[in-house]
This record gives C-alpha cells, structure tokens and sequence, in this order.
C-alpha cells in the first residue's frame, strides 16, 4: 500500500513537471518568435532594408526586422570553384536560418568581407572544413 501511494505519487510529480516544461516552453517560442511574415516580389536593396529597419526602431522597440534573400553563384578560391547559393541577410542571421557553426563566429548584419560558408562547400573549394580566415570571392 505504501508502495503504491509512493507511486502515485512520483506518476503525479512527473506529469506536473512535464505541463511546467510545456508551458515554459510555450512561452519561450511565443516570446522568441512573435512575427509577421511579408512576401515580396523582388528583394529589397541592401539601403531599402536598413531604411526599413531604422524606421521601425523610430516608431517602436518592440518591432525587428530581417530582410535576407538568395542569389545564386559562383564561388572561388586560389584552389577551386564551385556553384553557390548566398544568402544575404540584414537583421539578425539567427531569424533567417539556425546553423551550428564548426568555427569562428557568425558575421554581423550587412558586414563586408565575411561570410559563412557550409561544410560542403568548405570542402569543395579547400578541402577542408577548417577555413576560418581563408579567402574566397562570389
């Protein structure tokens, strides 16, 4: 009987800490992640992004924005070249995609002369996934 009643009561703490741990993290997406997303056409200049991210930091604190778009092509080293998709942000990178860097750190919004390349492509163009402070052009 008192095995039971000790039980019971580890199913009853377990489902309690389960519905916190939902809640908090509930709580954290909604908090991290409260956006509206906007479609356009054709991407925004690099001015046109940082106009609109001055604006919105005038009219209130509460809102961020991050702008990024694609451009395919060409990336090369001393060593070699390879197709490349670049993705180009302004904003903050950790709202345009999630990445776990091997090295080095991630550049700053509209940054010149940095970038991030993937595993795959470090590999294509110097045959190895330790680039930190190699240099490439695109």
């Amino acid at each position: 009987m008192k095995r039971r009643r000790i039980t019971r009561c580890l199913w009853v703490g377990t489902f309690f800490l389960c519905l916190l741990l939902a809640w908090r993290c509930a709580g954290t997406i909604e908090n991290t992640y409260p956006s509206v997303s906007l479609r356009l056409g054709s991407g925004l200049t690099e001015a046109q992004a940082q106009s609109l991210a001055a604006l919105l930091e005038e009219e209130t604190a509460q809102y961020n924005v991050t702008s990024w778009w694609e451009e395919a092509g060409d990336a090369e080293t001393a060593y070699a070249a390879a197709d490349a998709l670049a993705v180009r942000y302004c904003g903050t990178l950790g709202d345009v995609v999630q990445v776990e860097l091997l090295d080095g750190a991630e550049p700053g919004a509209l940054q010149q002369g940095a970038g991030l390349v993937s595993k795959g492509l470090a590999l294509e163009l110097w045959g190895s996934a330790d680039v930190v402070g190699q240099e490439f052009t695109c």
